[in-house]
């Protein structure tokens, strides 16, 4: 009776696991679409931007539902990190199960153009088919000593290894307080500094590997949008 009642209990245990991998499957997966979605990325150059083989992201996608396949938790935090949408909370993340980072985005903003514009076309000819080069558009005047103002669009190449003197797209992780900011610095190791007049940006950032991470390098091309007719 007693193995009876052991094997019955292990058996339910067994499927509620088994309910749980696939719910959270499904819901990694109704995000990843969403993602790709909005974004308009292909799975390829997303899976270059989190830094995994095509492959990895296609298996996935591709599951039935009832394997339960689901992404490694930081791997869904590398999608948040590099496309400033943050799962649902539904979805466990490396950090803290079903709690997000927050504060994405804070020094700018993937730049999403509605409809045809010659700007939406300059940024695609910048880009050309390189799958892992993003633009951002800044919303900081952390480097308007360097030339760069609120406003600008810039490109980033997630691909590159950053020089010293050069402009970086990084991360800054407060893992105490679940956060994650999005800075744009010049990167001079072991520091990423600011070139600002402001106050706020006069202390240096340390590269410490745990908390700051080098996304990619700012390429040397600086757009800004139309100013509307007055």
């Amino acid at each position: 009776m007693r193995l009876a009642a052991r094997w019955c209990l292990s058996a339910a245990i067994g499927r509620l696991l088994t309910q749980t991998r696939q719910k959270t499957a499904e819901a990694q997966r109704a995000y990843v679409m969403d993602v790709l979605a909005t974004t308009g990325w292909s799975r390829n150059r997303l899976a270059n931007a989190i830094d995994v083989r095509p492959s990895t992201l296609t298996r996935f996608l591709n599951a039935p539902p009832r394997e339960g396949r689901t992404l490694h938790a930081a791997n869904v935090e590398r999608i948040a990190e590099a496309t400033g949408i943050a799962p649902p909370q539904a979805i466990p993340t490396q950090t803290t199960p079903g709690r997000p980072l927050r504060g994405f985005r804070d020094d700018g903003e993937p730049f999403k153009a509605i409809g045809q514009s010659n700007l939406k076309r300059a940024i695609e000819a910048l880009i050309g088919n390189r799958p892992a080069v993003d633009a951002w558009t800044l919303r900081t005047n952390a480097l308007e000593l360097h030339g760069y103002l609120p406003g600008d669009l810039v490109i980033v190449d997630l691909g590159r290894a950053a020089k010293p003197g050069e402009v970086i797209c990084a991360q800054v992780y407060d893992w105490k307080g679940m956060k994650a900011e999005t800075v744009f610095r010049i990167y001079e190791p072991p520091y990423l500094l600011a070139a600002s007049n402001d106050p706020r940006f006069r202390k240096p950032i340390h590269i410490d590997p745990e908390h700051v991470t080098i996304k990619g390098v700012v390429l040397p091309h600086r757009l800004r949008p139309e100013e509307p007719a007055s």
